[in-house]
């Protein structure tokens, strides 16, 4: 039987889905809800590996036979290739959007350290992350200050680590120290694609 002759109702993320999910939209990936809710993401040709390695965990949920071809997209008078999907509107998404949008601006939930596990941050590191000396910047430039403090709050203590923030002239962002980063990357770094390694200062 072919994905899309499934009942909407039959389609459920899985806890791992769940954690991954969190993560994303934490970064890159948005959530879009109309009579249900639908996942998009997209990345540019640079990161196209850590692109189908969430493609392939929600490709289930995608419609049948999507193939994912790059697309030209133009920002700050630069063009660049990127690839993109988007899932079927499906209910197993409506809690999500629900959880992280308020009139359709993302926000970040009071109660996210419930939602940020390992898994999630690494994906969420994948997505935003930028190394930073011989530390890591979480670009959280897309959240208001009291959103990021929630963030902050739950990562240390979650993780047992220090976050800070930092100043750029796009926004906030979340400073994760040198010593911090080398007390987490042992719980992230076997969910990370390998491409994505240096961020946390690891040649592939």
């Amino acid at each position: 039987m072919k994905i899309d002759s499934y009942p909407k109702s039959q389609l459920n993320l899985s806890d791992s889905e769940i954690q991954v999910l969190i993560g994303i939209i934490l970064s890159d990936g948005t959530l879009q809800k109309r009579a249900n809710t639908r996942f998009h993401f997209t990345q540019s040709d640079k990161h196209k590996e850590f692109f189908f390695m969430v493609y392939e965990l929600f490709k289930k949920f995608c419609t049948d036979n999507l193939v994912s071809s790059p697309k030209t997209r133009t920002a700050n008078n630069k063009s660049y290739l990127c690839y993109t999907f988007t899932t079927r509107q499906l209910p197993c998404f409506n809690l999500y959007y629900d959880l992280f949008y308020q009139s359709n601006i993302k926000v970040v939930p009071k109660n996210i350290d419930i939602y940020l596990t390992p898994l999630s941050l690494a994906f969420w590191i994948m997505g935003d992350g930028s190394k930073q000396n011989e530390g890591l910047h979480l670009n959280t430039y897309g959240f208001k200050l009291e959103d990021i403090n929630i963030l902050v709050e739950a990562l240390n203590k979650n993780f047992k680590i220090n976050c800070t923030l930092h100043k750029h002239k796009t926004g906030m962002r979340i400073y994760i120290s040198k010593n911090d980063l080398l007390k987490i990357k042992p719980l992230i770094k076997p969910h990370m694609h390998s491409t994505m390694f240096y961020k946390l200062g690891i040649k592939e």
